[in-house]
């Protein structure tokens, strides 16, 4: 069979399309590549976080977020009642004392614990007052600076006689200050009382 001629135009034309259809097949292989490449990163990656649960089970677990109930108060006349305080310090592994006394300094009253173990303070407060309080000692007392965790233990230093924050998780240590009293606002008598 012979072949007709075909004019240079015709040729360029002819060329164009061969490109064409190069340059289209080469789109789709990569489009496939790259949908296989991306199929495969979750799957090299979950592979990766099982592994290195193999090797570090006590790094890789995921945050445990110790829960804190919102605090439950109940008013009484002139006093309020914090009714679910012996939760708060055993969630958050610390003596009730230091809570107690924490809370007591920060909103500048006085109060004790009853025979329930609630804490009767002097002065009407509402839920989220407590709440803003609790959230200062987390932050103050609790909380690790280096890894945000919570898992920590509170130590007394028998050179220095501070108070020592200890993280379990990344072992990072620090001094933490002592509980100072906030403000308390004096009456009319014992301004009195102070001036004579």
């Amino acid at each position: 069979m012979v072949r007709p001629e075909v004019d240079e135009d015709e040729r360029e034309f002819l060329e164009s399309l061969k490109c064409r259809k190069k340059a289209k097949t080469k789109r789709k292989k990569s489009e496939e590549a790259n949908t296989e490449q991306c199929d495969a990163y979750p799957k090299l990656l979950a592979r990766l976080y099982d592994a290195l649960q193999e090797m570090h089970p006590d790094t890789m677990d995921a945050r445990k977020k110790t829960l804190v109930p919102p605090p439950q108060l109940i008013r009484m006349g002139k006093k309020s009642n914090f009714v679910n305080f012996p939760e708060f310090p055993k969630a958050l592994n610390r003596p009730p004392d230091h809570f107690m006394s924490f809370i007591l300094s920060e909103l500048g009253v006085t109060g004790n614990l009853d025979g329930e173990r609630h804490m009767l303070l002097n002065g009407r407060f509402q839920a989220k007052h407590m709440e803003t309080q609790v959230r200062r000692y987390i932050s103050e007392y609790v909380q690790c600076l280096l890894c945000k965790g919570i898992n920590t233990t509170m130590t007394k230093d028998p050179h220095t006689r501070l108070h020592q924050l200890v993280c379990m998780k990344c072992s990072a240590t620090r001094n933490l200050s002592p509980i100072q009293q906030g403000y308390a606002m004096r009456t009319r008598q014992q301004r009195r009382a102070a001036a004579q």
